[in-house]
C-alpha cells in the first residue's frame, strides 16, 4: 500500500518539515502548472493527465497537439514516457470522458452514436496501452448536466455510466482508478443509488483511489470541488475499502492555484491523512 497526496505549496512545506513521513508519492499534473522539480526533490511523482489530451472520447487522429508537447501524437507519447521514467511514476491514468464535440461527426441514432463513441474510446485505450511504458488506468469522471452554469463544459453522460467503464476496462484488460468524489457526483445526476453505482464499476481492477470531498451547490446539486472529506465520505471509504486496501491511496485535496475563495490548509491535509491511515491500517 502506497500513499499519495495532491500537489500544493502547503503539501511541499509539510513534507520538507518532516510532517508526512508516510507519504510515498506526490500526485501532480504532468502539464498542469505544478513545479515538478520542486515536488520531485521531495518524493517520486504520481503523474496525472496528458496536458493536450485529457479524455478518451477525443479523435486521436485529428488531435491538434501543441509544439510544447511534441507537435505529433507519436512525439507526445514519447515525451510522456520520458516524464514517467524521469519522475518515477508507477502508472498513468486517463479520464473516461467525452465532450459534445467528440460525437459531432458521429452519425445515426443516439444508440448508434454511443456505439461508435465506445469503439473510439476502446481504440484509444489500446493505442495508449501499447505505446506507454507503464500501466494505463482508466478513471471515472464526474457527470453533472449543469456545469455550463459554472463556466465549465458539460460532458456527456455515456462515458460516466458504470457499465461502460467496466466494459472498457475488461475488454482492454487495464486497471481502474476510482475517484470517490467523481462517483458521488455522477451517481446523483445519473439518478443511480451510490452503492449500486460503485458495485457496477470495475472495482476488482482498482489500482489507485482518489479521495476528496464533493460539494452541494444550492441550485445545481452535488459537484466536484476537491475539498476536504466529510463524515459521509469517510463512512463510504470504510464501507468500500476496509480490509481490501488498494495499492495506491491518493488524497486529492489541495490546489496548485486555489480557486477564488478557497485555500489549501496544512491542518486539513494532516487531519485527513491521519484519518485515512486509521481506516487503512
Amino acid at each position: 500500500m502506497k500513499w499519495g497526496c495532491n500537489y500544493s505549496d502547503e503539501l511541499i512545506k509539510l513534507v520538507r518539515e518532516g510532517e508526512l513521513p508516510e507519504l510515498d508519492y506526490i500526485k501532480a499534473g504532468a502539464f498542469g502548472g505544478c513545479d515538478l522539480e520542486k515536488a520531485f526533490a521531495q518524493r517520486p511523482l504520481l503523474l496525472h493527465g496528458f496536458g493536450w489530451y485529457e479524455r478518451l472520447g477525443m479523435d486521436l487522429e485529428k488531435a491538434v497537439i501543441p509544439k510544447t508537447y511534441g507537435s505529433s501524437l507519436e512525439k507526445a507519447v514519447q515525451r510522456m514516457n520520458e516524464l514517467i521514467y524521469y519522475y518515477e511514476s508507477p502508472h498513468i491514468a486517463i479520464h473516461c470522458l467525452a465532450y459534445p464535440e467528440d460525437e459531432r461527426e458521429l452519425f445515426g441514432s443516439q444508440e448508434e452514436k454511443e456505439s461508435q463513441l465506445y469503439e473510439r474510446m476502446k481504440g484509444n485505450i489500446l493505442y495508449l496501452k501499447e505505446k506507454l511504458e507503464v500501466p494505463l488506468l482508466i478513471e471515472n469522471i464526474d457527470y453533472c448536466p449543469y456545469y455550463d452554469k459554472l463556466g465549465q463544459i458539460n460532458n456527456l453522460a455515456y462515458p460516466t455510466r458504470p457499465e461502460v467503464i467496466r466494459r472498457l476496462a475488461e475488454e482492454t484488460d487495464i486497471g481502474f482508478l476510482f475517484d470517490l468524489s467523481h462517483a458521488r457526483v455522477s451517481a446523483e445526476h445519473l439518478k443511480i443509488d451510490f452503492e449500486k453505482y460503485c458495485q457496477s464499476l470495475p472495482m476488482d481492477r482498482v489500482r489507485e483511489v482518489h479521495l476528496s470531498g464533493s460539494g452541494i451547490h444550492p441550485e445545481l446539486g452535488r459537484i466536484d470541488v476537491h475539498e476536504e472529506l466529510d463524515e459521509e465520505d469517510y463512512a463510504w471509504i470504510e464501507k468500500l475499502w476496509r480490509g481490501n486496501a488498494p495499492e495506491y491511496i491518493t488524497l486529492e485535496y489541495g490546489f496548485v492555484h486555489p480557486p477564488a475563495g478557497r485555500i489549501t490548509s496544512e491542518e486539513a491535509i494532516l487531519r485527513q491523512m491521519r484519518r485515512l491511515r486509521e481506516i487503512f491500517r
